[in-house]
């Protein structure tokens, strides 16, 4: 098994995107940015999305992004708000704690008062 002594993370543009989103549609144009920057053959090209549908489809059509992965944390995110919404009085409990957290970032004597309590 290969491992590669270190890895590179390139952000190779980010901008707006004029017209529908459909995945068809949006595939050109990170092929095109990806190959404006003549990378090397060797390098292999990792794209990581949001797991929207259509994200997630100009990435599959795409012919210089070698995979996509979607991010955990996002798939995790979406995972337990889904659970929030089956558990009764959740989302009161949520606010509840939005409150509270909104509060003490405010206040250092609600930040202190917090420390000692817990």
């Amino acid at each position: 098994m290969w491992i590669p002594t270190s890895l590179h993370s390139w952000v190779v543009e980010c901008s707006s995107y004029a017209g529908r989103h459909a995945g068809e549609g949006i595939k050109a144009e990170p092929d095109n940015r990806i190959e404006a920057v003549e990378l090397p053959g060797s390098c292999e090209v990792l794209a990581v999305n949001d797991n929207a549908a259509n994200v997630v489809l100009a990435t599959g059509l795409s012919t210089v992004i070698h995979k996509d992965l979607r991010c955990c944390c996002h798939s995790l995110e979406l995972a337990i708000k889904d659970a929030f919404k089956e558990v009764n009085g959740m989302e009161a409990a949520v606010q509840k704690c939005k409150k509270v957290a909104g509060h003490v970032h405010h206040s250092s004597i609600a930040q202190q008062d917090l420390e000692i309590e817990c």
